[in-house]
């Protein structure tokens, strides 16, 4: 368990660079991002709006984490997402949380795997790809050609 000094944030960003120990923090903090409360629930809103919008059936989630987010779009549109996360810890605790739907330990690097998913989600995980983006959307144009790509993106007051 955490110290009360301790954040989450320290294992994702830490004095402006990218940490990305996802695995430790999901270790250990139960709730990291509140994913429970969901913060920002406009945004994941939206969406899902979009999922309804273009009548998709069938998404891969990157970066899934607890899984919270999924749930919500099975209870909203009855699709069960396939949820990826970098964090087995993550991906665990969501299997636990929800054993109806499909999380899977997995990268962005790999999502050519689910080409045939209708849509791919970004939630939130734009940030930590940065170094990664331009070869995700190569990957993107070259086996999601005619597909969507859905990108959650929060921009927070500093």
């Amino acid at each position: 368990m955490a110290s009360s000094q301790e954040s989450y944030h320290d294992y994702v960003i830490k004095d402006g660079k990218f940490i990305g120990q996802f695995e430790e923090m999901y270790r250990r903090f139960d709730q990291p991002w509140m994913q429970d409360k969901q913060p920002n629930p406009y945004s994941r809103q939206a969406g899902i709006f979009h999922l309804q919008k273009y009548g998709i059936r069938s998404l891969v989630e990157v970066g899934s984490g607890l899984g919270y987010y999924a749930q919500n779009i099975y209870e909203q549109t009855g699709v069960i997402p396939i949820g990826i996360d970098v964090s087995e810890t993550a991906v665990e605790k969501a299997k636990q949380l929800f054993p109806h739907l499909d999380f899977r330990v997995d990268v962005a690097a790999n999502l050519a795997q689910y080409k045939d998913c209708e849509a791919i989600l970004f939630a939130e995980v734009s940030w930590y790809l940065l170094p990664e983006l331009k070869g995700l959307f190569d990957l993107m144009l070259q086996h999601f050609q005619g597909k969507y790509f859905i990108n959650n993106l929060v921009f927070y007051k500093g």
